[in-house]
């Protein structure tokens, strides 16, 4: 469990078996981690989309976070499914498709013209010409 940092100011009371990583450092390092990302709104879901593993909004508020602030796209046009409540997003989670989700993560990657693969890194290390042996 990681709390936004707004958040993160208060004293969350979490069950025992809940690892609190609300202060740990590297996001990212927490994303990597994780088989799966249950969230809001978050742009987390952006980066975690790249890993192609299963991500779930749970956005009980969305409807007035619509009507105070907006988005920018429709989330209900994002690759993710939407629950507006906890029963709903345990029936996303049980009725979760991997290959459908993955065919509409790709697509609006490729919508947004996403660059982003695999092996990102080794064309960025090879075209600044450090070796695969410097790499360690």
């Amino acid at each position: 469990y990681r709390a936004h940092h707004v958040d993160s100011l208060q004293n969350n009371s979490l069950p025992s078996f809940v690892i609190d990583a609300t202060h740990y450092e590297d996001m990212q390092e927490l994303l990597c981690a994780a088989d799966i990302l249950i969230t809001d709104y978050s742009s987390t879901m952006w980066d975690y989309a790249l890993t192609k593993r299963p991500c779930f909004l749970f956005a009980p508020d969305l409807n007035q976070y619509i009507a105070d602030r907006g988005f920018y796209t429709n989330p209900y046009s994002w690759p993710f499914s939407i629950a507006l409540n906890e029963e709903e997003l345990w029936k996303n989670i049980m009725n979760f498709d991997s290959n459908k989700f993955n065919i509409a993560v790709q697509k609006h990657l490729d919508d947004f013209g996403s660059y982003e693969n695999i092996d990102s890194c080794n064309k960025i290390c090879n075209i600044i010409g450090i070796s695969e042996k410097e790499r360690g």
